[in-house]
């Protein structure tokens, strides 16, 4: 725990934004942490689009009902089930890249669903319709 406190705040600096995008009412899931939603989606889901689909994601490229039916559905584009957002933002996915990706490491044990509805608060915040769409950078 002391180690996650002493590596996040670098980690947030790292990626930019300091302020605050709120989630609409509808689209707003408890509990979520949208800044951590903001780095786990840079280091882990980003690294992994560079790597399979040789380009990132970015939050605005959907609007937030976009990313509120792709959350809800949970399953990349492909449909395959083995692909589930839920494994992507689950432990056992986070151990297991642990050794090549620190914000995994850091993040290692925060719940499946706090850390779903982290990376979703995030890539709602930052759509194409909402009130700051893109990234930071």
């Amino acid at each position: 725990m002391l180690l996650r406190l002493l590596l996040l705040p670098p980690l947030l600096i790292t990626f930019g934004c300091d302020k605050h995008h709120p989630v609409p009412p509808e689209y707003r899931v408890e509990p979520s942490n949208v800044k951590r939603g903001q780095v786990y989606y840079r280091s882990v889901c980003t690294d992994c689009h560079q790597r399979e689909l040789g380009r990132s994601i970015a939050p605005m490229d959907f609007t937030m009902a976009q990313w509120d039916n792709y959350f809800t559905v949970g399953l990349h584009s492909d449909g395959d089930e083995r692909k589930a957002i839920q494994y992507f933002t689950g432990q056992t996915y986070r151990q297991q890249i642990a050794g090549h990706n620190e914000v995994a490491r850091v993040f290692s044990d925060i719940s499946n669903q706090e850390m779903s509805n982290d990376v979703r608060s995030f890539a709602i915040s930052r759509a194409k319709d909402s009130d700051n769409p893109g990234s930071c950078q």
